[in-house]
């Protein structure tokens, strides 16, 4: 009877917290379809660079396997990461509307 009980509560508690971080996951879903969004329409209007003519320089400076990159619309700069041979991950900030390299870290 106490194992029961035992299950039921561990059971409730974890969906408590599969619960309580839904809105968290929700809300940087939601920023990051909107800073796709942001980013699309502004490489439209020619306001940034397509990625295809960022990515070679950011390639060059990250030295290393391609994993991704982010958007930040409020600067306008591209986050590309890699990771080179020993694991590490490096990130490089890029100007979206020059291709500039910003940094590298």
């Amino acid at each position: 009877m106490m194992r029961v009980k035992i299950s039921q509560l561990l059971a409730a508690g974890l969906l408590a917290v599969a619960v309580v971080s839904l809105p968290a996951d929700a809300q940087r879903f939601a920023r990051d379809v909107s800073d796709q969004s942001a980013a699309s329409s502004a490489r439209q209007r020619g306001d940034l660079k397509p990625l295809d003519q960022l990515l070679p320089a950011a390639q060059a400076a990250g030295r290393g396997e391609y994993l991704g990159v982010d958007f930040d619309q409020d600067s306008n700069t591209y986050r590309f990461k890699f990771m080179r041979p020993n694991g590490s991950v490096v990130a490089v900030d890029m100007d979206g509307r020059t291709g500039r390299v910003l940094r590298t870290q």
